[in-house]
């Protein structure tokens, strides 16, 4: 699945969810940092690959975000990037790499203690699912925000403005 032998995804309903089964592991990343991030990146066209999954690494473990089609999904630790990358058979069509740290606007974020994470949920009255997180950090004004921008991942330094459509909902205790 996208790319990766034996990766298989972990689609998320609902920030209450993610709660039930991520809450404790949440709230052990608050005061950590993030060491890294990785992506996709293709190598023909110089640019990130959208759709494949970004891993966030964060003391010794991955933790994966990816979006499919309209789902979003969670993993942690599942992804091993030794493994070649493959596009759907694509091979050498589309030759893909793990590349750490690409974007230079992120790398701000780095190494800065994490003081809240939010889920994202996105729709209307009570037809609300799961689109991405958000992470607060300590001396930086923005949230590294990821999510599933339709169908690809999305990460960019945003804070959601919640409103009838939005909601950011904090992950704790």
């Amino acid at each position: 699945m996208l790319g990766i032998e034996k990766y298989e995804l972990n689609y998320l309903n609902s920030i209450e969810e993610v709660k039930k089964l991520h809450k404790k592991t949440f709230n052990q990343l608050i005061g950590k940092s993030i060491d890294s991030y990785f992506v996709q990146w293709n190598q023909n066209e110089n640019n990130w690959n959208e759709d494949g999954p970004i891993i966030l690494l964060i003391d010794k473990k991955q933790y994966e975000f990816t979006a499919y089609q309209l789902e979003y999904s969670l993993t942690i630790d599942k992804i091993d990037q030794t493994d070649k990358l493959d596009w759907y058979g694509s091979g050498n069509e589309m030759p893909l790499e793990w590349t750490k740290n690409a974007f230079e606007n992120i790398n701000s974020i780095l190494n800065k203690p994490i003081t809240k994470i939010y889920g994202l949920e996105y729709g209307q009255e009570s037809s609300f699912h799961i689109v991405g997180f958000e992470f607060e950090f300590e001396e930086v004004s923005d949230c590294l925000h990821i999510s599933n921008g339709l169908d690809c991942n999305t990460m960019k330094l945003y804070r959601t403005v919640p409103n009838d459509r939005n909601k950011r909902i904090e992950i704790k205790k």
